[in-house]
């Protein structure tokens, strides 16, 4: 499998690829695979636990960095005791913003400041990444309307994924009916989907963001007319949406190749990157390794780091995106500051650094809360 592509895509949005950096990795929410099973996922669509998250901290080349006596100082790497976990941090007991005010994160999240360490994720829907090779397989199938529309991709993929939310049983039957993303009879698919978008469609008409179902539907209609291909939702394993999440690692090198990628051990995943012999210009790709955590302080910070972010993005959405609402903490807020300034730190090297597989409309209104929190806060 090339790299190449996620560089290309990210220079061609004029995005600086990141140079002269090693990138730690650990995950979080992993849940391994997501399958289509008698009409049912075994997941709550609205499960915020469906959210992957992968990455942890980028040290510049040539900087020294040696996490445990910030660890040490945070109680931890006590008499056996030689790893850190991100639940010494993240105590599942108590709610994110109070592991946020303590006195652990306070001293983890200035370390990170202090030693001008950068920060990066990627986060994936797990549901979303399935769903969305529809979107993307009538788009980029060389019909004329989704040469227009790939202008606006993900607003249509937006607007697909809340109209599952809002029809989960009968989107998930259609599904299962077909195997998908194994279809075979793309015809009675992209017709019976239509179908479905129509009858949506018909209790909407108030909705400015129905007009992507509404070209959504078009281009299903074409393709179950005239036998149309659809490309990525053919020759996959019948009724799995989502399978370890290493098409997320491989994707993590590729915006970063000149860079160095140290990776926590995962065993499906090294079997996926041999066998899908990963490469950049058209030679084999060899600036990655895997390593057991126990062995990398740095996979240790960057299991905290995941988790925080995993964390944050859960609360965010449970208080519906809006922070001002929230009794916050004094230590709470100074920490959250940090991590905005992190984030902000990270975007200013490259913003390729953090990444999104989830609905536009969630993933921006994340870190437009945090945003607005200290925008409020400048103004009072």
């Amino acid at each position: 499998m090339d790299i190449d592509m996620f560089s290309e895509n990210c220079l061609e949005m004029g995005i600086t690829l990141p140079t002269g950096l090693t990138f730690f990795y650990d995950e979080t929410n992993n849940i391994h695979k997501l399958s289509i099973r008698k009409n049912e996922l075994g997941y709550s669509l609205n499960n915020t636990k469906m959210e992957f998250v992968l990455g942890g901290v980028a040290i510049p080349d040539g900087h020294l960095v040696d996490p445990g006596p910030m660890f040490k100082k945070c109680g931890l790497l006590t008499g056996s005791h030689t790893e850190v976990k991100s639940k010494s941090f993240f105590n599942p007991k108590h709610p994110f913003l109070y592991n946020m005010g303590s006195k652990r994160m306070t001293i983890f999240l200035n370390w990170l400041k202090d030693e001008k360490i950068f920060i990066h994720y990627t986060c994936t829907n797990a549901f979303y990444y399935g769903l969305v090779d529809i979107v993307d397989s009538l788009i980029f199938n060389n019909l004329e309307q989704g040469e227009v529309m790939s202008f606006f991709h993900l607003k249509m993929k937006d607007s697909l994924y809340h109209m599952v939310l809002d029809r989960e049983e009968d989107v998930l039957k259609l599904m299962n009916a077909y195997n998908y993303p194994h279809v075979t009879d793309m015809s009675n698919f992209s017709k019976n989907l239509s179908e479905l978008l129509w009858d949506y469609l018909s209790n909407k008409n108030d909705d400015p963001d129905m007009f992507f179902l509404e070209c959504m539907r078009q281009m299903l209609k074409y393709v179950a007319n005239v036998e149309e291909d659809m490309p990525f939702i053919k020759n996959q394993e019948a009724g799995v949406l989502a399978d370890c999440f290493y098409v997320d690692y491989i994707e993590r090198m590729g915006v970063a190749p000149e860079c160095f990628h140290i990776f926590d051990r995962e065993d499906k995943v090294i079997y996926e990157c041999n066998k899908k012999l990963v490469q950049y210009n058209g030679n084999p790709y060899k600036n990655y390794k895997f390593v057991d955590s126990k062995d990398e302080p740095l996979i240790q910070v960057s299991d905290v780091v995941v988790k925080m972010i995993a964390e944050y993005v859960e609360f965010i959405e449970n208080v519906d995106y809006d922070l001002s609402s929230q009794n916050i903490e004094k230590q709470q807020l100074d920490n959250l500051r940090i991590l905005k300034e992190l984030i902000d730190r990270t975007e200013s090297k490259s913003q390729c650094m953090i990444n999104s597989f989830d609905p536009v409309s969630s993933s921006r209104r994340r870190w437009a809360a945090l945003d607005a929190l200290f925008e409020c806060e400048q103004l009072e």
